[in-house]
C-alpha cells in the first residue's frame, strides 16, 4: 500500500545570455560539466507555496509544504546562496490560497547535478531532491524537471466514522466504539505537521498488533484505497466497561533522493462495545443490548418497577479503578392490607436508587441514597460526578454524589415529571413534564436564561445530543421527537415520527443515534429522524434507557 506523497515538478527554462554580466539575477560559476566560453544559460525557477490546510485534499500534483520559507540548492556539489521564499522576498507575490516565487539564476551550459531543498524558517527540511542531473545548452529552451519528495517526520491517523475517536489532549488511546467497520486515513506529516500530499509516493505499511499484558482483540486491518485502511472488530466483552487493546503500527519509506529516512509510528487503540441498558418496569429487570438490538449477557433481575437508569463514572481512588457505576431508580408500591372493617389500608409508595457495576454485580458504596422520593427519572452529572433523582412524589429534585451521599441543592417544584437529562456543555439539567420542558442549574435553581420550549405535545422524555449540542424532546401525544437549542424556544429540527406512544429516549454519542422506547419495543433514529433499526426483542414496559461503554 502506498501513501500519496507530494512531488513537485520544478521547470527551469534556459535561453542564451551573452557575456557574464547581462541581465538581472545571480551568476553561478561554471560547474564541473561546464563547456561554454562566453555565454550562460538563463534559468527561471517558479515555486508555488500553498496556504496551510488541515485536510489532505490534493493541492496540485506536487508537494511544497505551506511552511516553506527558503530554498537551499547546490550546483555540482557547491552550495549556492540561500533564496528567501516569503511574501517580502524579491520575486515573490500573491496572497490567500498561495504564494508564487520566481527565482532567476544563470548556469554554465553543460552537464550538471543540482540539489534542491525547501526549508521552513527554522531551517528544518520539508521536501528535497538531492540528485537532479541535466545537460543545459545555451541558446535552447532547456527544460529541467525536478521532483521534490516530501520529508516525513511523523504520522496522523484520522477517520470520518463517528464510532472512531482520536485522543483528546494528553490521552494515550485512539478509540473504536462498537463493531461497525471504520475507515482509517494515515497521513505522513512534515516537520511542521503539514500533511504531505501529491502525486509522488512513500511506501507505507500498516498493521494491527497486540499489546503486551493485554488479551488480543479480534480485529483486522485491511488495505483499502490510497492511504486508507479498513479496521474491523468482532470484540464481544462480557462487560461494556471492559476495553480491548491493540496497536496500529505504521512505517513510511523515504521518497527516492529526498534525503529523508524511514519513519515509524505506533498508535495505541482501545476497543469498546457500547451497550444499552434498558429498565423494564413491567418485568422488574434491567436488560442489555448492543446498538443493533442483539441481547447481551448482563441482566439485573428482582427490581421493583425500575423507573430510571443512568450511567456514570465513580470517584474511587482504588487501583485499578473499579468499573463505572450503573444507577437504577426503583419504585415500590405497598400491597393493600385488609382491615377488620373490610377496607384496605395502602401504605406509601416508596423509591430507592441502587448502584451496579457494568457486569451487574453490586459495588460497596459509602452512601445509601437516603430519602429518595418516588423516582420518575435519574441522570448523571459528568461535570460534578453527581447523581440527580427526579421524583414524582416527595422532593422533586435530589442530588447525591457518586457514592450515594446526599448533596444539598435547592428544591424546585415540578409537576408531573416524565424525564431528565444532563447537558454536558452548559451543565444544566433539563426536565420534561407532561406539559413543558424546564431547565435547572446544578444548584437546583431554575435557569432564567432558558426560554420556554414551544410546540410540545405531552412530552414523555428528553435527551441531550452532545454532537449537535441540542436537546431532543420526545412527544408522546403525537409520537414524534424534535430538536431544540439549549436556550429553548421553537424547535430547530423535526418533528420526526417515532414508534407509537413513546415513553423514553436516549442519545448514543458513538453512532449519533436516538433510541426511542414505547411499551413493547425500541427503535433507533439518526439525527435527521431516519429510522436505523428496530431489531430489539419484545420488551415489558421499558421506562428508561442509558448507553454504557
Amino acid at each position: 500500500m502506498l501513501l500519496r506523497i507530494a512531488a513537485l515538478a520544478l521547470t527551469i527554462f534556459a535561453g542564451a545570455l551573452v557575456g557574464c554580466g547581462g541581465g538581472g539575477g545571480s551568476s553561478i560559476p561554471h560547474g564541473g560539466g561546464g563547456s561554454s566560453q562566453g555565454s550562460l544559460a538563463d534559468a527561471t525557477l517558479r515555486i508555488i507555496i500553498p496556504q496551510k490546510t488541515t485536510t489532505n485534499g490534493t493541492r496540485r500534483p506536487a508537494y511544497i509544504s505551506p511552511s516553506t520559507t527558503q530554498l537551499l540548492w547546490s550546483l555540482d556539489g557547491v552550495s549556492q546562496t540561500t533564496v528567501g521564499l516569503t511574501s517580502t522576498s524579491p520575486g515573490c507575490s500573491g496572497s490567500g490560497s498561495s504564494l508564487t516565487c520566481t527565482v532567476n539564476f544563470y548556469v554554465a551550459p553543460g552537464s550538471h547535478t543540482f540539489t534542491f531543498t525547501l526549508e521552513d524558517a527554522s531551517n528544518k527540511p520539508l521536501s528535497a531532491n538531492t540528485t537532479v542531473s541535466s545537460t543545459l545548452t545555451a541558446g535552447a529552451a532547456n527544460v529541467l524537471s525536478v521532483t521534490l519528495g516530501g520529508i516525513a517526520q511523523s504520522f496522523s491517523v484520522t477517520s470520518v466514522n463517528t464510532n472512531f475517536a482520536t485522543p483528546s489532549s494528553g490521552a494515550p488511546f485512539y478509540t473504536m466504539y462498537g463493531n461497525n467497520a471504520v475507515t482509517l486515513t494515515v497521513n505522513a506529516l512534515d516537520a511542521d505537521g503539514n500533511i504531505i500530499v501529491g502525486s509522488g509516493s512513500l511506501g507505507v505499511t500498516a498493521a494491527l498488533t497486540s499489546v503486551p499484558s493485554a488479551s488480543p482483540v479480534p480485529a483486522t486491518l485491511a488495505a483499502a484505497s490510497g492511504n486508507t485502511w479498513t479496521l474491523s472488530s468482532s470484540y464481544a466483552p462480557s462487560n461494556p466497561t471492559l476495553a480491548g487493546a491493540g496497536a496500529l503500527v505504521v512505517s513510511a519509506s523515504p521518497y527516492p533522493n529526498s534525503g529523508g529516512a524511514t519513519v515509524n509510528g505506533t498508535f495505541n487503540v482501545q476497543f469498546f462495545v457500547p451497550w444499552l441498558y434498558v429498565a423494564q418496569s413491567g418485568s422488574g429487570k434491567v436488560t442489555t443490548y448492543n446498538e443493533q438490538g442483539t441481547a447481551q449477557s448482563v441482566t439485573i433481575t428482582g427490581l421493583n418497577a425500575p423507573a430510571g437508569v443512568a450511567f456514570g463514572a465513580n470517584t474511587s481512588t482504588a487501583s485499578p479503578l473499579p468499573s463505572p457505576y450503573l444507577y437504577v431508580a426503583t419504585v415500590t408500591t405497598a400491597t393493600p392490607v385488609p382491615t377488620p372493617t373490610g377496607t384496605n389500608t395502602v401504605g406509601p409508595t416508596t423509591g430507592a436508587v441502587v448502584a451496579y457495576n457494568g457486569d451487574g454485580s453490586t459495588p460497596s458504596l459509602t452512601g445509601s441514597f437516603s430519602g429518595v422520593g418516588v423516582p420518575a427519572g435519574i441522570a448523571f452529572d459528568t461535570y460534578l460526578n453527581d447523581v440527580f433523582v427526579l421524583n414524582s412524589t416527595g422532593t422533586a429534585l435530589q442530588a447525591f454524589d457518586a457514592q450515594g451521599n446526599t448533596v444539598s441543592i435547592s428544591s424546585p417544584t415540578i409537576s408531573s415529571p416524565t424525564g431528565i437529562v444532563f447537558n454536558s456543555t452548559n451543565h444544566d439539567l433539563y426536565v420534561s413534564t407532561t406539559s413543558a420542558v424546564l431547565a435547572y442549574l446544578e444548584s437546583g435553581s431554575a435557569d432564567s436564561a432558558v426560554s420556554s420550549f414551544s410546540g410540545l405535545n405531552s412530552p414523555s422524555g428528553v435527551a441531550y445530543d452532545s454532537n449537535l449540542n441540542e436537546i431532543a424532546v420526545l412527544n408522546k401525544g403525537n409520537s414524534t421527537f424534535s430538536l431544540y437549542a439549549p436556550s429553548g424556544g421553537s424547535a430547530i429540527a423535526g418533528p420526526f415520527g417515532t414508534i407509537s406512544s413513546p415513553v423514553a429516549i436516549v442519545y448514543d454519542p458513538y453512532v449519533h443515534w436516538f433510541f426511542v422506547a414505547n411499551a413493547t419495543s425500541i427503535a433507533a433514529y439518526n439525527e435527521s429522524g431516519t429510522l436505523q433499526t428496530t431489531s430489539f426483542p419484545a420488551l415489558s414496559s421499558p421506562a428508561s434507557i442509558t448507553v454504557v461503554e
